[in-house]
């Protein structure tokens, strides 16, 4: 034997070791690469999109303000006369108003040809902008947002436009609001990223208008097609700037999907750039972040490859390992060969002399030298038996003779059994049957593990027939897998203790496939407590140990994803530190979970004295005069209990205590935590209104007073043209009796004015009263709808009623539940087209009366629908068929509802199809409240 021949296994061992450890090295490394690189992306387009929400809310904010100048009264007055004074003083004294914190550089007021009549700088006046985008989008579409260079500053703005029009929708000009670009830079200049990377926003065409590289700004980030540049120079958007390209790429290549965040790689030469951008919001505005490939797999890849050396080595080592125990280990197997030669050919005298390091190899010796013994001492043993057997054999043949007729006489007596043996042969038939389709192996042997039977699942899952199996021992076949220590405790189990053994091993099928499997082996004793038989039951257990590999996989998965949501977790804590509102998590049961710093200072208490205690005792909520609020009545419980987000109700204050005892006003929005259909907690964020709280009463009093001191002139106006009117200072023509019934119907309409005014005041301060009496609501409708008869009559409308006749009366302050239902009834009414239809519903359930006005009228643009309930906002399609309304009606009926009854109100509006309003009332009915003033 040659020493390659000798060893040949070892090697192809060894081989087969660094083989699968190279493949193994491939696979980690294109493995762990990709996920690492994609991951991080991920993090980047989030960061990206973060970032741009950022930059979106200053935006938001900023048209907000917009849309309080175009309905400014004084600048719609200004542009409507004839005669228009530059930088008229009122005018002017409005614009600063609305530029107290500075961050506009100029707000200014153009008319329909673009000449700048009024603006907070006054370089801008008498300028001509009508060749500006913002000024001909606005006059054109209503509203524009663009950024430019101004050409009278020579300075960046972010420009805000809209058209002013007045009641009849008869163009006036255009307002626009300059924002200081430091404003939105701020957002953006405390981003930190690592070194050559680029932090961006670019306008509609791609033009860098930031860049926390100064080189940047004004060039482009790819390059633009000759006419787009040439729109952009005719503009003079940038004015002499040269507009350079940074990249080379086409800069359409970009304006794919930006809805979403995109990411775009760019070779350039040797180089590779990621791009990142998105769109913010529905601004003409993009925001970038750009940074070399190579920055981001740059740990990665020290990562991956240490990984992979590490496995390398790991299997290199191990080969080496093995090789030298498997050369030591192997040495005596030369030496029994060259014996067992010897013994082959004749020589029963041969013996091994020599030791072995290895227990196993030394019994083995030892067997051989024991089996050499044995062999010689049997050969002399059997030429002495062949002599003596001989012998015997003749001796037997006559005993047989004699055992022949007693043979016949036993068949006779077998025969007489045969019947019996029939029936229990169909029994066992049964069984077999049974036996034979059970899904497990199961096999029967003799004492010794002979086979006497194997079931059909022996062939389904070894593969071998029955033809195969039987007569063989049990395992030959299919066995022989595991080390003979554990066949030998199997063995001694079920033979000599004469116990059940049960357990997993390996066994092999005949195509060569090693499995798992699950036995049980049971000896079938004697009366006499001896082994009769072996029953073997085996179960292929291949897919559950699959499926228990595929689980321990995830495991790790979980593990590493744990890892990586810690390190979310501390991103998202810093981010909440930050925050200047007050922040609350609480688990579904209400119990706090996370504080943030600001709610911290606010409280006077650390975040660890609140974790996992409940919110309600840990941060109790006061009335005004200091009355601790339910839990049943708090927001957080009202949005862990509906799944609504709650937030700070009209003229109902929450109040907090500090650690000093003393309470502090809050503003609070509430929002459960949904997760798989399931509310699994609330985040609370407040913040300390005492400033606002302040303004807002010294606001409101004013109001009420002006109110007040308005309604006695109006009164004397109203008196004296009610006696022009009925000619008590003479005789009219018609054209004099015209002109004064217009004047009465705007003096009625100024006394509304005065009398919402003064409500909405009332209700601020809490200073109305609440007288309730027992009341029903029926007739307060059909009283509603009577008075309105005429109305309803000359518009052909057809009004349905439907009362629930289980309603009782309930404690009503009926002045006003009036107003409530005139309120609504009137707007169905007027807002609804000839021979429209209104449904008015009352039905009663266990707690609550819900009440309906239902129309098919006009009804409420979608996008403004979440602004119905607010202060003198009336929507856009009602103004152009009505234009006599406050915008107080609803934001009273909301008050109410909610205040004297702690009930809700609600609506549901689509379009040109109608609208429908719900309100409730416990049927506990409206709670008594003291007050100096009723509403009117």
């Amino acid at each position: 034997m040659n020493f390659f021949s000798r060893y040949k296994l070892i090697f192809l061992f060894l081989i087969t070791i660094l083989f699968f450890g190279i493949l193994a090295s491939v696979f980690v490394y294109s493995y762990i690469k990709s996920n690492l690189v994609s991951e991080k992306i991920d993090t980047f387009k989030t960061f990206v999109f973060v970032k741009s929400e950022e930059v979106k809310s200053v935006l938001n904010s900023v048209d907000y303000l917009l849309t309080n100048v175009k309905n400014d009264e004084a600048v719609e007055y200004y542009l409507s006369q004839n005669d228009k004074k530059p930088q008229d003083e009122v005018v002017l004294k409005h614009l600063d108003s609305y530029n107290i914190a500075d961050l506009f550089s100029a707000i200014y007021i153009m008319d329909i040809e673009g000449n700048t009549l009024v603006s907070t700088d006054a370089s801008f006046v008498d300028n001509n902008y009508a060749f500006r985008d913002y000024f001909s989008e606005a006059l054109k579409n209503g509203y524009s947002f663009d950024v430019v260079l101004g050409v009278t500053t020579n300075q960046l703005g972010y420009y805000f436009s809209t058209r002013i029009e007045d009641a009849k929708n008869n163009i006036l000009g255009v307002v626009t609001l300059k924002l200081r670009p430091e404003v939105v830079e701020k957002k953006l200049s405390s981003i930190n990223l690592e070194n050559n990377s680029s932090v961006m926003l670019l306008d509609k065409y791609g033009v860098i208008i930031y860049s926390n590289k100064l080189e940047r700004l004004y060039n482009t980030l790819g390059v633009l097609n000759e006419d787009v540049k040439q729109k952009i120079v005719v503009n003079k958007r940038f004015l002499e700037k040269q507009l350079d390209s940074v990249w080379d790429f086409p800069a359409d290549d970009l304006n794919t999907n930006l809805s979403d965040v995109n990411f775009f790689e760019y070779k350039n030469k040797n180089e590779k750039i990621n791009i990142f951008y998105t769109q913010v919001g529905n601004y003409n505005l993009y925001f970038s972040i750009e940074q070399p490939a190579n920055l981001q797999v740059a740990g990665i890849l020290k990562i991956v490859n240490n990984s992979v050396l590490i496995i390398f080595l790991a299997a290199l080592m191990a080969s080496i390992i093995i090789l030298v125990l498997l050369i030591n280990y192997l040495k005596p197997v030369k030496i029994l060969y060259d014996a067992a030669l010897k013994v082959s050919r004749g020589n029963y005298n041969s013996v091994i002399e020599y030791s072995s390091q290895f227990s196993e190899m030394q019994e083995l010796i030892l067997a051989f030298n024991m089996m050499s013994a044995s062999v010689k001492k049997i050969h002399e043993e059997i030429e002495q038996k062949v002599q003596t057997q001989t012998q015997k054999i003749i001796e037997k043949q006559v005993f047989l003779e004699e055992q022949k007729k007693a043979l016949i006489n036993v068949l006779e007596d077998i025969n007489e059994e045969k019947e019996k043996t029939e029936g229990l042969s169909k029994e066992l038939e049964k069984f077999k049957f049974a036996v034979d389709n059970a899904s497990d192996h199961i096999v029967i042997t003799d004492p010794d593990g002979m086979l006497l039977f194997a079931n059909k699942a022996v062939n389904r899952i070894t593969g071998y027939n029955e033809k195969e199996v039987l007569g063989t021992k049990a395992g030959v076949l299919w066995g022989g897998v595991m080390d003979k220590a554990f066949y030998k405790k199997l063995w001694k189990t079920i033979k000599k203790e004469k116990k059940v053994f049960a357990g997993e091993l390996l066994n092999k099928r005949k195509n060569g496939e090693v499995y798992p499997a699950e036995v049980s082996i049971t000896p079938l004793l004697s009366s006499e407590k001896e082994v009769q038989f072996f029953l073997g039951i085996e179960r292929d257990i291949t897919k559950r140990k699959k499926d228990e590999e595929k689980l321990q996989l995830v495991l790790k998965d979980l593990k590493e994803q744990d890892f990586q949501l810690a390190e979310e977790k501390a991103k998202y804590e810093a981010l909440l530190a930050s925050i200047s509102s007050g922040i609350i998590v609480t688990n579904e049961k209400g119990h706090i979970i996370l504080v943030n710093k600001a709610a911290e200072v606010m409280l006077g208490k650390k975040s660890e004295e609140m974790k996992n205690k409940k919110i309600y005792e840990e941060v109790p909520a006061f009335t005004e005069k200091g009355i601790l609020i339910n839990k049943s009545e708090r927001a957080v419980n009202q949005a862990l209990s509906t799944g609504k987000q709650q937030t700070s109700l009209v003229g109902k204050t929450y109040y907090y205590k500090n650690s000093e005892g003393n309470l502090f006003p809050v503003g609070f929005m509430v929002s459960p935590f949904i997760w798989m259909e399931k509310v699994i907690g609330s985040i609370v964020v407040f913040r300390d209104i005492s400033y606002e709280q302040g303004i807002d009463k010294a606001k409101t009093e004013f109001v009420s007073l002006a109110s007040h001191q308005l309604r006695t002139p109006l009164s004397t106006i109203n008196w004296y043209v009610e006696m022009l009117l009925d000619e008590d200072a003479g005789s009219l023509n018609k054209e004099q009796r015209d002109y004064l019934k217009e004047v009465e119907v705007g003096n009625k309409r100024m006394v509304d004015l005065v009398n919402s005014l003064l409500n909405v005041s009332r209700i601020e301060l809490g200073t109305f009263a609440i007288d309730p009496e027992k009341t029903d609501i029926r007739d307060v409708f059909d009283s509603v709808i009577k008075e309105l008869e005429p109305q309803i009559v000359q518009k052909k409308m057809k009004i349905t009623k439907k009362y629930d006749k289980e309603i009782t009366k309930l404690n009503l302050d009926q002045k006003l539940i009036r107003m409530v239902i005139q309120n609504l009834i009137t707007n169905a009414v007027k807002y609804t087209p000839d021979k429209g239809q209104i449904k008015v519903e009352i039905r009663k359930n266990e707690k609550e009366l819900v009440v309906s006005v239902k129309d098919n009228g006009y009804g409420i643009p979608k996008k403004q629908q979440d602004n119905i309930f607010t202060k003198m906002f009336r929507a856009d399609n009602i103004k152009l068929k009505d234009t006599t309304g406050t915008g107080l009606g609803l934001y009273i009926v909301k008050s109410i509802i909610e205040q004297s009854a702690d009930g809700k109100i609600w609506f549901e509006s689509i379009e040109n199809k109608g609208t429908t309003f719900y309100f409730t009332i416990p049927l506990k009915g409206m709670v008594k409240k003291e007050g100096n003033k009723a509403l009117t």
